[in-house]
């Protein structure tokens, strides 16, 4: 579509069940707008591609002209995204488990030799 460039869809799980979905969205497509190295045309896009175990999963579509600088972008991204985050108080989920110890009476037994 686009030989010429490009496209990089890095992966994020975002957003924990309480967040407010399209501000997400919103906040992630002007993120990669306002990044110099993030090609104007076409424009950013963000997919909702899943529910994950403790998150809302999202990627966002970008495009850039130079494929060696791709760790470069992601990590502007990234920063960027945490950044802004945490101005708008939305939650990344990390994993949490819950560890059910149970117990049951039973007799012990010691054998002496």
């Amino acid at each position: 579509l686009f030989p010429d460039r490009s496209c990089n869809s890095p992966q994020w799980e975002l957003i924990n069940g309480k967040g407010d979905r399209e501000k997400v969205i919103s906040l992630l497509k002007e993120i990669a707008e306002e990044n110099a190295l993030v090609l104007p045309h076409p424009k950013p896009f963000v997919y909702l591609v899943g529910f994950g175990d403790s998150s809302i999963d999202f990627e966002l579509a970008i495009w850039f002209d130079k494929p060696f600088i791709r760790k470069q972008v992601i990590s502007e991204l990234n920063r960027s995204i945490w950044q802004r985050f945490k101005e708008f108080n939305i939650e990344i989920p990390f994993p949490q488990r819950d560890l059910h110890l149970r117990t049951q009476d039973l007799p012990l037994s010691f054998k002496q030799e």
